[in-house]
C-alpha cells in the first residue's frame, strides 16, 4: 500500500527504506517487504533491458525472495529463473503495469503456469510487475482482478478441480 493516499509503492521505493547489495557498481534497488529484492526497471514505456548481465553476480544479496518483471516484457528471461534460483522464492510480475491494455484472468494464468515451468508452486508469488504509480485507478483495479482471478484459475487446476 502507498504512503500517501494517491500513491502506489511509494514507500517501496524511497532511498531511506531501500536496501543496497554487497554488489558496489549497481544500486539493486530497496525492499518491497523483508526478505525481498525487488529489482525494477521504472519508466513508462515497454522494457528492452535483460536481467542477464546481473545473474549470477544478483545472488550475492542477502535476499531470500526475488521480485522481478516479466508480464511487461512478454515474460522474457524465465529460462535465468530456472538457472539461477537457487531454491529462493520467486515474486513474478505477471501483472503488466505499464501497459493500458485490459489484462484479463485467462492470461494472467498463462503467464502463471509460464512461471510455474520453472519456479515450484511453493516459492512462488504473484504480483503485479511494479507499482501502478501514475496508472488510472480503474485500470489498477481491473488489473488487480485479473491478478487474483488468474491466481485462482490456476490454483483450482493445480488442485485438479
Amino acid at each position: 500500500m502507498s504512503v500517501g493516499r494517491d500513491v502506489a509503492c511509494s514507500f517501496c521505493h524511497m532511498p531511506y527504506t531501500g536496501f543496497t547489495a554487497p554488489i558496489p557498481s549497481i544500486n539493486l534497488g530497496p525492499v518491497a517487504m523483508p526478505g525481498s529484492m525487488h529489482f525494477r526497471w521504472g519508466k513508462r514505456k515497454p522494457q528492452s533491458y535483460t536481467y542477464s548481465p546481473y545473474f549470477p553476480g544478483l545472488l550475492q544479496a542477502r535476499a531470500d525472495q526475488f521480485v522481478l518483471e516479466f508480464a511487461g516484457r512478454e515474460m522474457a528471461e524465465l529460462d535465468l529463473w530456472q538457472k539461477y534460483g537457487d531454491g529462493r522464492e520467486l515474486g513474478a510480475g505477471v501483472v503488466d503495469v505499464k501497459g493500458f491494455n485490459q489484462d484479463t484472468p485467462e492470461q494472467v494464468a498463462a503467464r502463471i503456469r509460464r512461471v510455474l515451468e520453472v519456479c515450484r508452486p511453493e516459492k512462488l508469488t504473484v504480483n503485479p510487475d511494479c507499482g501502478f504509480g501514475w496508472s488510472p485507478r480503474y485500470m489498477c483495479n481491473q488489473k488487480l482482478r485479473a491478478l487474483v482471478a488468474g491466481a485462482q484459475l490456476v490454483r483450482r487446476q493445480l488442485a485438479g478441480r
